[in-house]
């Protein structure tokens, strides 16, 4: 019942190209070598380093995805081939949540 309620709302997937899916969705395609992951915007290392610089300068918080630490840990561990910087984008998150 509630694969027919999630499924109903992704429409069908082509080859080479990119829809936007929930994370757990996209988690279990990559584990299947199904995907490739995009990374979300706000999680990109020039995005990140901003965040913290603006943070610095204005010297209060700057809006960030609500479940930022989850994503990122879970994009960093099952999906890092497809990042080019994993390990820069790991350590922002870090520092931003210290």
């Amino acid at each position: 019942m509630h694969q027919v309620f999630l499924l109903k709302y992704i429409s069908s997937f082509e080859a080479q190209s990119r829809k936007p899916v929930p994370l757990w969705l996209a988690l279990s395609l990559k584990k299947r070598s199904k995907c490739t992951v995009t990374m979300p915007d706000w999680l990109k290392t020039e995005k990140l380093n901003s965040i913290l610089k603006a943070e610095h300068r204005e010297k209060e918080l700057q809006k960030i995805h609500f479940h930022y630490i989850e994503v990122a840990h879970s994009l960093c561990k099952h999906a890092r081939e497809d990042m080019t910087d994993w390990n820069q984008v790991y350590d922002l998150v870090v520092s931003y949540s210290i």
